[in-house]
């Protein structure tokens, strides 16, 4: 079945039907595979902007996953929309990406932390750089899941109900979450950390 572009919305191949040539390998299923995704590729950017909050890592993020779903196309089922599965290729590549380049960036988002988030009350009388040396350090020794709800709350600036949706998990859990590794991060760093989320 080969589709020709039209106004005509009803002539318009649905996603299964690209999908389904696409599996059947017809001989422009590359250009197909190419309609399909541009369908989704706006939603699929702005997801990836949304997490990573920079033009240049949302579009590595977006080529990323749009090269893994060419090469992971033969194993969609169509269990969920096209554009669900996109996004889970999507959220993986984001969370791979931040955690690449989250030690290059920590300084700055330590100071950041500090500066704009005004979450962390440090002693006054401790330099600029000794702060970011004690942010640093605590956040190097908190677990893997504290670190990542900081990142999404206060890195990535996203609201808790965001964060919740990028996790997967409840609203109460996600605050939980939030709470408990606000208290780790205030217990390493010997400051009283402040819960705004509730």
């Amino acid at each position: 079945m080969h589709f020709e572009d039209s106004k005509d919305l009803h002539k318009r191949p649905t996603d299964a039907d690209l999908i389904e040539s696409i599996h059947g390998r017809e001989s422009d299923w590359r250009d197909l595979f190419g309609v399909l995704v541009k369908r989704h590729q706006g939603a699929v950017y702005a997801r990836c902007m949304a997490y990573l909050r920079k033009t240049a890592d949302a579009d590595d993020a977006l080529q990323e996953t749009l090269f893994r779903a060419l090469r992971a196309i033969d194993g969609f089922k169509g269990d969920a929309a096209f554009r669900t599965w996109l996004f889970a290729i999507a959220d993986n590549q984001c969370h791979l990406l931040a955690r690449r380049r989250s030690r290059q960036q920590l300084d700055e988002q330590v100071k950041v932390l500090i500066a704009s988030q005004q979450e962390l009350r440090l002693d006054p009388g401790v330099s600029a750089d000794e702060c970011r040396e004690v942010v640093h350090s605590a956040l190097e020794r908190i677990a893997a899941k504290g670190r990542e709800v900081l990142h999404l709350r206060y890195f990535a600036d996203l609201s808790i109900d965001d964060v919740a949706f990028t996790l997967g998990v409840g609203i109460s859990a996600a605050k939980m979450r939030l709470y408990r590794a606000q208290e780790q991060l205030a217990g390493l760093t010997g400051e009283r950390v402040m819960d705004r989320t509730a």
